[in-house]
């Protein structure tokens, strides 16, 4: 992925898989600056995931993508398609269950950064 010209998805895509960080960072934003746009007047990204975050974890249970995902910084992602993950799932089904549950983890962390008072 290279700087602030990859996009990896734009909002409401089907069948997008899911990427794992290896090296650089995605952002993610509500809208995208305008080509022109001043470096001041950027809109500020929702989120910015670097080296071990696993993104469009909605994708593992077919929802749509949201935001629209750039990289912020150059660097590598490893991508499994759906095909990848059916294909996983029956031949290395330990693997596929341990993605899963650091998914998960990934998915409460986020949960709990957007909204710190949340009690379960």
């Amino acid at each position: 992925i290279i700087a602030n010209m990859t996009m990896l998805w734009e909002p409401g895509q089907m069948n997008v898989g899911l990427y794992l960080v290896h090296s650089g960072s995605v952002a993610l934003f509500r809208e995208l600056p305008e080509s022109t746009c001043d470096v001041h007047k950027m809109p500020s990204p929702v989120a910015v995931y670097s080296q071990g975050w696993f993104l469009n974890r909605e994708g593992l249970v077919s929802m749509p993508t949201r935001y629209y995902a750039v990289a912020f910084d150059t660097g590598k992602l490893f991508y499994w398609s759906h095909k990848d993950w059916r294909r996983m799932h029956r031949e290395r089904p330990l693997m596929a269950a341990e993605i899963q549950h650091a998914v998960m983890k990934q998915q409460a962390w986020d949960s709990e950064k957007a909204d710190p008072a949340k009690v379960v």
